[in-house]
């Protein structure tokens, strides 16, 4: 029962406004991100079928020996963890053109693909962020009516004290 203890700390996300803000838009974002991650995943089945035939017979067959040595390949790839020195160079000396296949595929499933999920939390944070001004904007325009109201009081309570 004390593991349980830990999760006392997703009580600050409903106590801090900005963090409420920022989850909720994760929660927003989650359609899109799954329709990102399809795209995704059809982007990484075509590149590791490339792979596999490209470079399935050339030495170190681990990388791309296979269909799922090449979706594990591409994951660490994608993550940008020492994919130039490990994966990379060993192919590129024996195939030299492969530069073009390593390089389309971090540019569109790294940079294009994560720039797709962010801009859309981004997104949703912003549509949130609207919508509490919006929310806010009726709350000050309240409140200036109310000290119109108090201040034609005011005058009405004088002229009163001026007429007695």
């Amino acid at each position: 029962m004390r593991i349980f203890r830990v999760l006392r700390v997703f009580r600050t996300i409903t106590t801090i406004p900005t963090l409420r803000r920022i989850v909720s838009a994760l929660f927003m974002a989650i359609p899109t991100i799954s329709s990102v991650l399809i795209i995704m995943t059809i982007i990484f089945y075509v590149y590791a079928i490339l792979g596999t035939s490209f470079f399935g017979e050339i030495s170190p067959p681990e990388y791309f020996g296979d269909i799922f040595l090449s979706f594990v390949t591409l994951f660490q790839i994608f993550t940008l963890e020492s994919w130039a020195s490990g994966i990379f160079r060993p192919i590129f000396i024996e195939e030299p053109l492969s530069w073009i296949y390593f390089i389309t595929f971090i540019v569109i499933a790294t940079f294009i693909m994560i720039n797709l999920i962010v801009g859309e939390i981004v997104n949703n944070a912003q549509k949130i962020s609207d919508d509490i001004e919006e929310e806010t904007k009726e709350i000050k325009e309240d409140t200036s009516e109310i000290s119109e109201l108090r201040k034609e009081i005011r005058e009405i309570k004088e002229m009163l004290q001026k007429q007695s």
